[in-house]
């Protein structure tokens, strides 16, 4: 069973498409960004934030390894970012229904 906190995964890029919700009317996003974003999520631990390597260049800016994760805890200064969060490697992952 998973501890309490909150747990996030980050992926950027363009859903495949969206529509309202039938009940709420608010835009659900579809496709494998989205996909992988949840993905992502699963595998985060309690206050973690994982972000793919393509998105964490694009907030750090620089280079990372390809098929990367970089995980993040709120609460922690980090020089490039406007919030206060710390940013380090967390290693390669495989996800069902994405290639390396």
């Amino acid at each position: 069973s998973r501890s309490r906190g909150i747990a996030m995964g980050i992926c950027c890029g363009v859903p495949t498409y969206g529509k309202p919700h039938p009940t709420s009317g608010r835009q659900d996003y579809f496709g494998s960004v989205v996909n992988l974003a949840a993905r992502i999520a699963r595998a985060a631990g309690p206050g973690q934030i994982l972000v793919d390597a393509h998105s964490c260049e694009g907030c750090l800016g620089g280079s990372s390894e390809r098929d990367s994760l970089y995980a993040g805890r709120v609460g922690e200064k980090n020089r490039n970012l406007s919030v206060d969060i710390r940013v380090e490697a967390a290693g390669r992952r495989r996800f069902k229904g994405f290639a390396e």
